[in-house]
């Protein structure tokens, strides 16, 4: 794993699932003073009943996927950051 670099397990526990199921894995790698985010799907998830889209730029296969440079991170991951009130505090 590289210096640095973070990884925060996804998980869905959606309404009709009996348990939470791991979707796969975002990684936050520092890079030049920024983080560069990556997203891989749980190869289990990609074999399951519930496999969706769940972003846009987020599309069903095996491996890492990034983003282009115009974009910071996932924007299904956005929606569930702080805003800037919350990163003050």
């Amino acid at each position: 794993m590289a210096l640095g670099r973070k990884e925060i397990f996804v998980y869905a526990h959606w309404d009709g699932m009996e348990a939470s199921f791991l979707m796969g894995s975002l990684f936050a790698t520092p890079s030049r003073g920024k983080e560069i985010f990556s997203f891989e799907y749980d190869k289990g998830w990609l074999q399951s009943d519930y496999a969706q889209i769940i972003d846009p730029d987020l599309k069903l296969f095996e491996g890492a996927q990034y983003l282009t440079d115009e974009k910071s991170n996932f924007g299904i991951f956005l929606d569930s950051s702080p805003d800037r009130w919350g990163r003050v505090l």
